[in-house]
């Protein structure tokens, strides 16, 4: 591989890395809530700040 390919595959990878992204994050949004949905567990303030950290 050249490093033009590489630069190319690299552009390529950048346009779509946002989607990726949001792809995951609404998958792991998801399973939060199914997890939470089945468990009696109190979901609380400092349980966000560590799930976004």
């Amino acid at each position: 591989m050249t490093l033009n390919e590489l630069k190319i595959n690299i552009k390529w990878w950048e346009s779509k890395r946002w989607l990726y992204n949001v792809l995951v994050g609404l998958s792991g949004i998801v399973s939060i809530f199914n997890v939470l949905a089945e468990s009696p567990y109190d979901w609380t303030f400092d349980d966000t700040i560590g799930v976004i950290i």
